[in-house]
């Protein structure tokens, strides 16, 4: 008996090679040990039944462990094949490709010979053919199972192995449903491979474990249905459009009101510019962290609609809820003028392309900037990009920056050229020409004279789109989902943090800072940790050491605030002024937390001001002067607040709750200019989270029309926007959501 075939070498080599030269498929991992996966059931059944063609019908134990030996032996071929390509493709983490290697290729291989040996044993006249159907039935059936008819995003299978999750997602979430499940395909296995041999009572016995594996199924994680998203979210809150599910130990009342308010409203804005009802109540998975939603749906980073589902839904991380719902929820609409059954286009490009146009107005620049900016800052043809963004290939394989934007561009000028009722046509069948009876070249070039025509255009885009339009898709990193062991130690940080073990995260992130100190994602958390920890003895002697332009900025400013609370107002000064030069246009509130610093520093005035004190000298200007018999004896004047007692009162990111009309002195002109409109921002912020929904929209319009004063009409669309919201959220009652 030959040990190996000439179709397995020829198979195994031929499929590995076919790899190298495709990016993310050309490194061992689980992408290519899905493909190896998906080889190895079909060359190892092949060749098994090849061999058992000449045995008798009831095999063997002997006969069915040479096989077996010899199909398992055959696989260090692909691995010794998959590691070459490490020569031009660096694969930092081809170890946890070797693990998925073992846990998929070997046991899918076992399944392809366990098949044959069934097939033989049942004496059918093509047992290759039943193989290959046997195979495609079983390649189909589990993603149609799995992500057709449950609230998931991975699928684990019998013959490739599994995917994990989302493709945008660099972080696998790597469950224990995978490790049971290939342990179900063992038992599958070994139940055909017993009975093939005549031991139907023990093939029996397995059956009745792997029975029990499926009524278990979802505590064990191979599939995850409602009820387990319900057991694990078990708060409930429900709306006119809407049903939220949420975690009652993890989230605050007041802030789940505030999402079903602004749920409500979004459901509002985008029913009215699609005109468009969703015809049932929308479910929304709220999850409290991304580690809770990976364990559950397989999906950590990724917020997600399937609308392919039954019941439209949303599955969104409640810390980013405000920035990802609407994008989200743009989905659930589009259901209901999708293609029947699928509910969602053919042209992939019009799907995401859709959400991105009816997204909010953001205080960054918008895609129409990015497009108009993407020639200068990246080269990218728009018109290319957007071509190759309409086809699923083009789109999931191409950069997301490029791929999302150039699509909201477009079909926002779509919506705002032609009806809506031809881009739902468009829309169900992706064919563009027949919807709108113009070519789409034609449509093409339209669209970009219409850019080419803008008056204004935002003085942050060019750098804004080096930034989302230049970061890399998946298929061109160096080292797709490789997590360094400094990330994967925050990673543990955080999930200590969610249960509550604030001295475990503490002591990752340490660790995770001494094995990479210099990593920016390593430092801001250990700065922020250290200072949550009030531990400010070791942020000032580790961070007065560092090379402020090497530091992340939320790093920079707490080592300027450690200069300023030093005394030392000069260099403080000229720190506070390097990081106002790196953060861009658009980071408007961030930068006026930062100017206010540096108008504090050396300023008594300027620090009681922030404090909410008046100076008393100042106070004594307000009145008359008092005569000596009517004022015996004057007070001594409060204390003077120190500037680290002013800075410590503003937040990196934030800005004081109550601000005076006039801007304080010292301040740099830029944020001068616009005091007026961020001051009225912040007070509309500070009113919208104590519940004062009509004095926030009030304050919101307000600043909205002084940005517009300043010729900033970015934000004024995005003020504008908070103000509708709020406004919306005044006219709202506990009874009608």
């Amino acid at each position: 008996m030959r040990r190996w075939s000439k179709l397995e070498v020829l198979g195994f080599t031929g499929v590995s090679l076919a790899m190298w030269p495709i990016p993310l498929l050309n490194r061992l991992h689980v992408e290519s040990a899905a493909v190896l996966a998906t080889a190895a059931f079909f060359l190892g059944g092949l060749a098994a039944l090849a061999i058992f063609r000449d045995q008798r019908r009831v095999l063997s134990g002997r006969q069915v462990w040479q096989v077996l030996r010899g199909r398992l032996g055959i696989l260090v071929l692909p691995l010794v094949l998959m590691l070459i390509p490490m020569a031009w493709a660096p694969n930092c983490g081809w170890p946890a490709g070797t693990g998925f290697f073992l846990l998929f290729v070997p046991i899918s291989s076992l399944g392809g010979v366990s098949a044959a040996a069934v097939l033989h044993r049942l004496g059918g006249r093509r047992p290759r053919g039943g193989l290959l159907l046997l195979g495609v039935l079983i390649l189909a059936m589990g993603p149609l199972w799995d992500l057709g008819l449950h609230p998931q995003f991975y699928t684990y299978n019998h013959v490739f192995g599994g995917v994990l999750g989302p493709i945008y997602d660099e972080q696998l979430a790597v469950r224990t449903g995978l490790f049971v499940f290939r342990v179900l395909t063992v038992l599958w296995a070994l139940a055909g491979l017993l009975w093939a041999s005549g031991h139907a009572f023990r093939a029996v016995a397995i059956l009745g474990l792997v029975a029990l594996v499926y009524v278990f199924s979802g505590r064990l994680g191979i599939n995850t249905g409602y009820e387990d998203l319900q057991r694990s979210l078990p708060g409930v809150v429900e709306t006119p459009h809407f049903r939220f599910h949420y975690d009652p130990s993890r989230e605050e009342p007041s802030a789940i009101h505030r999402m079903a308010e602004m749920a409500e409203f979004e459901y509002q804005r985008i029913s009215v510019s699609l005109e468009t009802e969703i015809l049932q109540t929308t479910w929304v998975f709220l999850y409290p962290d991304a580690d809770t939603r990976a364990s559950l749906t397989g999906a950590r980073y990724t917020s997600v609609a399937p609308v392919w589902l039954a019941e439209p839904q949303v599955h969104v991380e409640s810390g980013s809820f405000e920035a990802l719902f609407p994008h989200e929820l743009v989905h659930a609409f589009s259901r209901e003028f999708g293609l029947p059954g699928l509910r969602a286009s053919p042209a992939v490009g019009l799907v995401e392309g859709l959400a991105v146009a009816l997204e909010p107005a953001s205080s960054r620049p918008g895609p129409d900037h990015l497009v108009l900016a993407s020639v200068t800052a990246t080269g990218i043809d728009p018109s290319l990009a957007l071509a190759g963004a309409l086809s699923p290939w083009g789109f999931w394989t191409g950069r997301g920056g490029v791929s999302y934007t150039v699509t909201g561009s477009f079909v926002s000028w779509l919506l705002s050229t032609y009806e809506v009722s031809r881009f739902k046509e468009a829309y169900q069948s992706g064919d563009l020409a027949s919807a709108y009876g113009v070519a789409t070249e034609k449509l093409v070039s339209r669209w970009m004279a219409s850019l080419q025509a803008r008056t204004w255009v935002d003085a942050e885009s060019v750098r804004r789109a080096r930034t989302r339009l230049g970061a890399p898709s998946l298929f061109e990193r160096t080292c797709p989902h490789y997590r360094p062991p400094a990330i994967r130690l925050l990673d543990q940080a955080r999930t200590f943090r969610t249960r509550g073990d604030s001295l475990g995260a503490s002591r990752a992130t340490s660790r995770a800072m001494a094995l990479a100190p210099q990593d920016p994602a390593v430092v801001t958390a250990w700065v922020l940790d250290r200072k949550a920890a009030g531990d400010l003895a070791a942020l000032g002697d580790t961070l007065l050491e560092r090379d402020p332009e090497r530091l992340p900025v939320t790093a920079a400013v707490v080592r300027s605030d450690c200069i300023a609370a030093g005394g030392d107002a000069v260099r403080a000064g000229e720190a506070y002024r390097a990081i106002l030069a790196r953060l861009p246009g658009y980071a408007r509130e961030e930068g006026l937390a930062v100017a206010l610093r540096l108008a504090a520093v050396g300023d008594p005035a300027v620090a009681s001001w922030l404090l909410g004190h008046r100076p008393a000298a100042a106070a004594q200007t307000t009145a008359a002067a008092p005569t000596p018999a009517a004022a015996p004896s004057t007070p001594a004047p409060a204390p003077t607040p120190s500037a680290g007692q002013a800075l410590r009162h503003l937040s990196p990111g934030g800005t004081p709750d109550s601000l005076s009309v006039h801007p304080p002195p010292g301040l740099p002109p830029r944020f001068r200019a616009s005091w007026p409109a961020l001051r009225s921002l912040a007070i509309a912020r500070g009113a919208y989270r104590n519940g004062e929904y009509e004095r926030a929209a009030e304050y919101a319009t307000e600043a909205a029309r002084a940005f517009r004063r300043m010729g900033d009409l970015t934000m004024e669309a995005h003020v504008g926007h908070l103000a509708n919201r709020f406004r919306f959220s005044a006219t709202q009652t506990p009874s009608s959501l």
